[in-house]
């Protein structure tokens, strides 16, 4: 036999009331983060490891990743990273280049004084999953790479 249950709350004055009905409204979101978010490719993480970057170039890289938009796109000048950072300019723009010795950043355009920058598409990922597969193809006709699905086995 079902048990009927009255549910009610106790308001801020601390009167009862019987029969309401309390909702929690939760953010819609598509993840399972609040905020912002990036995916990265673990066997390029574990490359980053034995790169040989030193430990300026990795806060370098956490601050790029923290401020990484949708489709890899990164516009932060050196100058504030240098300032976010407590470095000197000439140690972000090493660390920089260093970045961009091992592709772990690509250089964009420029915009106004300063370059852009993305993380390699086969590094990490801030967008879509469509888009992320055209940045991958994109980044091989770069490198002059053939296309080949991953339904196909070569041998």
């Amino acid at each position: 036999m079902a048990t009927k249950r009255i549910i009610g709350h106790i308001d801020a004055d601390g009167e009862l009331h019987e029969g309401s009905v309390l909702a929690l409204v939760v953010p819609k979101r598509k993840n399972g983060f609040y905020e912002g978010w990036v995916a990265v490719a673990q066997n390029a993480y574990m490359a980053l490891a034995n790169s040989g970057l030193g430990l300026e170039a990795r806060r370098v890289l956490d601050i790029l990743l923290a401020r990484l938009d949708f489709e890899n796109w990164i516009h932060l000048p050196q100058s504030e990273i240098a300032v976010i950072l407590n470095m000197k300019p000439a140690n972000v723009n090493r660390a920089m280049r260093d970045l961009e010795k091992v592709e772990v950043i690509l250089r964009g355009p420029k915009v106004g004084r300063s370059f852009t920058y993305r993380i390699n598409p086969n590094f990490g990922w801030k967008g879509s999953a469509k888009n992320h597969n055209a940045a991958l193809q994109e980044r091989m006709r770069e490198r002059g790479m053939s296309i080949v699905p991953s339904s196909v086995k070569t041998e």
